[in-house]
């Protein structure tokens, strides 16, 4: 694969990463959602609607989330 042919790739990646973000800011209870960011540290958000807090390792993430039913992770 090329570089001009991953850079595609990673758009539809991050479009499809943010698809996934609106579905979850929609539920009303239970689901959350825990990015890895190019930065290597992690984004977690509680639905409905509440900003995403940054967190330096995975395990502080899940730790915030411990407590939703449903946690959708990403971690391209």
């Amino acid at each position: 694969m090329t570089r001009s042919e991953v850079k595609p790739l990673n758009n539809s990646i991050k479009a499809r990463i943010t698809r996934l973000q609106a579905i979850a800011a929609q539920k009303q209870e239970g689901a959350a959602l825990m990015t890895l960011l190019e930065n290597g540290t992690w984004a977690a958000c509680r639905a409905p609607q509440s900003p995403a807090k940054v967190f330096q390792t995975e395990q502080a993430a899940r730790d915030y989330l411990s407590d939703c039913e449903c946690v959708i992770i990403i971690d391209l």
